[in-house]
C-alpha cells in the first residue's frame, strides 16, 4: 500500500510538472503573438501618421502656392505661368499620393489562430499513459527455509527414492 501511495504521489507531481511546462510554453506563445500584434499595430500607426503628415504638408504647399499665385495674378504672364506650373507639378504629386492612399480603403488587423494546436489537443485522451506493474517478491523467510531444507537433506537419499526426488523438485519449483 505504501509503495502504491508513493507511486501515486510521484505521478501526481509528474502530471503537475508536465502541466506547468505546457502552461509555460503556451504563455511564451501568447507573449510572442501579442508582441507581434503590438509591432504590427505600431507599424500601421506609423504608416498612417506618415500619410497624414504628407497630406498636411501637401495642403500647406498648395495653399501657399495658391496664395502666391493670387497675389501676382495681375503681374507678368511669365510669373503666372511659373506659379501655375509649380501648382500643377505639386498637384500631380499629391494626386499620386492620394491614389495610393485610396487603394487602402480600410485597414484591419486580423488574427487567424493556428488550428494545429486545437486539433492536436482534441486527439489526446490524457497527458500521458498510466500503467500498473506488478513485481512478485517472495518473503525473505521462505527463501531461507527452503535453502536450509535443501542443505539438510542428504543427496543420496533424494536420488535413490524417486518419490522424494519428485517432491523436492516440486518444492524447488514452488519456491522459485
Amino acid at each position: 500500500m505504501k509503495s502504491i501511495e508513493r507511486s501515486y504521489k510521484n505521478i501526481l507531481e509528474e502530471i503537475n510538472a508536465l502541466r506547468k511546462t505546457i502552461n509555460d510554453a503556451l504563455d511564451q506563445l501568447e507573449k510572442y503573438t501579442k508582441k507581434e500584434l503590438e509591432t504590427l499595430l505600431e507599424n500601421t500607426r506609423t504608416s498612417i501618421q506618415t500619410d497624414i503628415e504628407n497630406c498636411t504638408e501637401s495642403i500647406k504647399n498648395i495653399t501657399c502656392l495658391k496664395e502666391d499665385w493670387m497675389r501676382i495674378k495681375e503681374k507678368s504672364e511669365s510669373l503666372n505661368f511659373i506659379k501655375y506650373s509649380k501648382c500643377l507639378v505639386h498637384s500631380i504629386k499629391v494626386e499620386a499620393v492620394l491614389q495610393e492612399m485610396t487603394k487602402m480603403n480600410e485597414m484591419k488587423l486580423i488574427f487567424r489562430p493556428d488550428t494545429t494546436i486545437q486539433q492536436n489537443l482534441s486527439t489526446l485522451s490524457g497527458l500521458g499513459e498510466l500503467l500498473s506493474s506488478e513485481k512478485k517478491i517472495q518473503p525473505a523467510q521462505r527463501i531461507t527455509q527452503n535453502l536450509v531444507t535443501k542443505q539438510n537433506k542428504p543427496a543420496a537419499s533424494s536420488q535413490s527414492d524417486p518419490e522424494k526426488q519428485t517432491t523436492s523438485r516440486l518444492k524447488e519449483k514452488m519456491s522459485i
